[in-house]
Order: structure tokens, then C-alpha cells, then sequence
């Protein structure tokens, strides 16, 4: 997919010092934890004792956030569990048939708070009684052996039995488990993944809950603060981009990521480094941050950046085409009644392209497609022997293209614009 920049499409940032730094970051907005590429929902990293820059996924970041807290959960539920099998019950998967009958039996019993010592002892004199059941009567249909079996037991271990001998039917019997067996089981998987949190939480030392060791740098991560960088990810991904591009670095994760992209990206990620580089603290950006990108070329890119158009540039209420027409007004200064001294006094009278800019403010007012007008003015522009590419007509064409991107003029033409111009 190929991208064209627009405002900045004349930044050369080709010297070795700029295109070295930029292909070093990638390493840095690569999420290391599930995808391997540049992440599309990136949080910035905030290590509690450094200032570093790095991206990861916040679904990375989440999984491993949620899976410390598991380990941190499941040990003081352990300490709730007087079964010593409950934990390990409600995580037990692909069960076959007579162990989803077992669990519910053991639910029943975990419900009556027996502990797990009772719970095995009550299953142990319940699985020696029918062992003897099913050796006289395989086909467990003599009601009056189970009853006799069943009289053993008091009142309640009945009423617990009648549940125990409802696990059965014939089907199940072909794969027969001793229920001692899978409750001696239940309780080895919950102590051991207990020892397995145990020693987790302990390896954590004094970090806090919402606190994770970083993959890469084995330094610790605030992963509450880290969630809340989602939007300043973003922006500075996206200038990050428009960087890469004026350097003419591509790199296999760089290309991966712009090939998700939507096709008004990198214009969208212009608008945002032009932001940024009238107010870089609206960014959210660390000092660490702002830094890197000061030697990543935006420091050059400040020297030649001049002008500033955006209070030309309404985005409500506003039609593109009405903002264009009142940065082309402005050149020229035809919305004053004597243009021309107005020009004077306000040191623009080197300017030379106001009859053309007239032509194409009268094409607009007339409903001309604004992209075949923009493109007109610029190609007749070029034609002026004192022509400057860093002029302020061209500065004006780039930031209106960088609001408007480049389009193909439709077949009819637009509404008229209702204004009044002085020549």
C-alpha cells in the first residue's frame, strides 16, 4: 500500500544521523508478549523507576495484568476452601461422563462446608460399600440389596448416598473411577498450583497488585498507568510513521502495520505531528518521549516549520471547502477592503501568485471541485519563474491537502459558496 505525505511531503530527513535513529525505534513498538509487530491498540510502557519508551499491546498488557491477579486470587481463595478441592473443581475441563456426575455430587457436599478430610472419608465408606453392591449385582437393579446398603448409613449420609449412587448409570460403568481416586486428584491439582501462586506471589517481592515485570527490560511496569497512555500511543505512532516516511525507512514491521492502516492514515497522522509541533505538551508525552523525537528529526523539521494556519481551519460547522476558500482569502488578504495596502503593511507584498489564488477562490465560490482546484493552482503556480516551494501559497496547498487529502474531482459540480470577495 503506498501512502503520500501531504504538509510535510517536502522534509527531507534522508542524512544518516535521522534514518539510523528511526529504524533503531521499531525494535521499541514492537509488542513482545503475543503479536510480534507494532500493536493496533498500543499503550505506552510506564516503568515506575524509568523514563524509557516502549509500546506493547494493551491486550498484552491486560493478559498479564490478569494473570498475576489469578495467581494473587486464587491464593487467599485457597485459604478459604476448607474442601481442599473446590478451586480445582470449578477449573476442571474435558471431563467425561461420570466425572461431570462426580463434580456435582462434591458440589453438594463443598455447599454443606464439609471439610476436605470428611469429604474423603464420607467417599471412601461410600465407594467400599458399592464396590460390594456392583460385585453382587452387576446390573444394579436389586432395590432390595441397595436398601439394605443403604440402611448402614445415618439419616444424612443417606440422603448424600441416594446422591452418590445417582453418578451411576450402565453407561458409565465401562469407565468406572473410584471417586477416592478423582477427589485424592482434585485436591494434588489445587495444592500444587496453590505452591505454583504461592511462589509466584512471593517472586512479585514488593511490588504492588497493578505492578508487572516487564518481559524485556526485567524492570517493573505500572500497568494501571501504562492502560491509561492509549491515546498518547497512538499519536505518537502515528507521527512515528510520518517520520519513517520522510526518511524513507520501510521495514518489514512498518509495512505490516501501514498495510492495516485505513488510506487517510498517514494524512490523519500529519495533522497530529503539525500539532504537535505547535504544542507538544497537549501530547501527554513524557520528557523521554519528547526528546527521542527531537532526534528523530523533529528538531530539524522545527526549523523549517513556519506559519500556522489552524485558526483558518474550523472543524465544526464547517464545510472543508469554506475553510479552504478562507486560507486562500487570507493570502491575498481579499476579505479586507483595500487588499492590496492591507498586504503592504503587513509585509506580504512578495507575494506573487494573487491572481491566480483570485481564479481559484472564484472556481470554489462556484462550485468547482475543491481536489481539481487545489491541483490547478498548484500546477500554474509552479509556472511562476520566482516560484518557491517553501512560499507560503505552497504552505497554505500542503495544509489544505493535509485536511482534504488527494481525490479525484467528480463528474458534477459542487454548490456554490455564498461570499463576497474584494479585489
Amino acid at each position: 500500500m503506498t501512502f503520500k505525505l501531504t504538509y510535510f511531503k517536502t522534509v527531507n530527513l534522508s542524512e544518516t544521523l535521522w534514518i539510523e535513529k528511526i529504524r533503531n525505534m521499531v525494535s521499541r513498538l514492537i509488542d513482545t508478549i503475543d503479536t510480534f509487530e507494532i500493536p493496533d491498540d498500543p499503550v505506552i510502557v510506564h516503568y515506575v523507576a524509568k523514563d524509557w519508551l516502549r509500546i506493547m499491546s494493551a491486550q498484552s498488557l491486560k493478559s498479564m495484568l490478569d494473570y498475576q491477579q489469578q495467581h494473587l486470587d486464587y491464593v487467599q481463595q485457597y485459604a478459604k476452601d476448607p474442601s481442599g478441592i473446590a478451586l480445582s473443581l470449578n477449573r476442571a475441563t474435558g471431563l467425561i461422563p461420570l466425572e461431570h456426575q462426580y463434580n456435582l455430587f462434591l458440589a453438594l457436599l463443598i455447599e454443606e462446608k464439609l471439610d476436605y478430610q470428611a469429604i474423603f472419608t464420607l467417599c471412601k465408606s461410600f465407594v467400599k460399600k458399592w464396590n460390594f453392591y456392583r460385585e453382587i449385582d452387576p446390573q444394579l437393579k436389586d432395590k432390595t440389596l441397595f436398601g439394605s446398603i443403604r440402611e448402614t448409613f445415618s439419616a444424612k449420609e443417606q440422603a448424600y448416598f441416594d446422591k452418590f449412587a445417582a453418578c451411576f448409570t450402565q453407561d458409565s460403568l465401562s469407565d468406572f473411577i473410584p471417586i477416592t481416586s478423582y477427589v485424592e486428584n482434585l485436591h494434588f491439582q489445587q495444592v500444587s498450583y496453590f505452591k505454583k501462586c504461592k511462589d509466584y506471589k512471593k517472586s512479585m517481592g514488593s511490588r504492588k497488585y497493578n505492578e508487572i515485570c516487564c518481559p524485556v527490560t526485567r524492570e517493573v511496569i505500572d500497568g494501571k498507568k501504562s492502560l491509561l497512555t492509549r491515546e498518547a500511543a497512538d499519536s505518537f505512532i502515528a507521527i512515528y510513521m510520518v517520520l519513517a516516511s520522510m526518511a524513507r525507512v520501510e521495514t518489514d514491521e512498518i509495512q505490516a502495520f501501514l498495510e492495516k492502516q485505513e488510506l487517510d492514515y498517514l494524512r490523519l497522522s500529519e495533522q497530529k505531528l503539525y500539532r504537535y509541533l505547535q504544542n507538544p505538551r497537549l501530547f501527554g508525552f513524557t520528557s523521554a518521549i519528547r526528546q527521542l523525537l527531537l532526534e528523530m528529526g523533529v528538531a530539524k523539521i522545527k526549523l523549517t516549520f513556519k506559519g500556522d494556519y489552524t485558526h483558518l481551519w474550523s472543524l465544526q460547522e464547517t464545510t472543508p471547502k469554506q475553510n479552504a476558500l478562507k486560507i486562500l482569502i487570507d493570502y491575498s488578504k481579499m476579505d479586507s477592503t483595500y487588499p492590496a495596502l492591507v498586504r503592504f503593511f503587513t509585509a506580504h507584498t512578495q507575494r506573487h501568485h494573487h491572481p491566480l489564488v483570485k481564479v481559484a477562490v472564484d472556481a470554489l465560490v462556484q462550485g468547482e471541485n475543491i481536489h481539481s482546484v487545489m491541483m490547478t493552482l498548484e500546477t500554474e503556480a509552479r509556472k511562476h519563474p520566482f516560484f518557491n516551494e517553501e512560499g507560503s501559497l505552497m504552505r497554505r496547498l500542503r495544509f489544505i491537502t493535509m485536511h482534504i487529502g488527494n481525490g479525484a474531482a467528480p463528474c458534477k459540480k459542487e454548490p456554490k459558496e455564498e461570499i463576497t470577495l474584494t479585489v
